[in-house]
């Protein structure tokens, strides 16, 4: 969604800030007994994060904030009434 819009609009950076945290922590943690089934799940969630960050990085300075293009998208709620 982020490529194709080229928008981080919908994209948190918090998430995937904390997610490579997280992930490089746990890395770190797995490499000091030298444990594959922690490393390599976390491994490969510390290249997802990054990606996520370098397309952050990229996107983010053609993400237009002030859009209103979600209110297109609102639902509206319509009554009906059954006589």
């Amino acid at each position: 969604m982020v490529i194709k819009t080229r928008s981080v609009k919908y994209m948190p950076f918090s998430l995937s800030l904390a997610s490579f945290v997280n992930s490089i922590v746990w890395c770190v943690y797995a490499l000091m007994p030298l444990d594959p089934y922690i490393l390599v799940p976390n491994g490969l969630g510390s290249l997802s994060a990054i990606v996520q960050l370098i397309l952050y990085a990229t996107y983010y300075g053609t993400t237009n904030w002030d859009d209103d293009e979600d209110e297109k998208y609102d639902l509206q709620m319509s009554s009906t009434s059954k006589a």
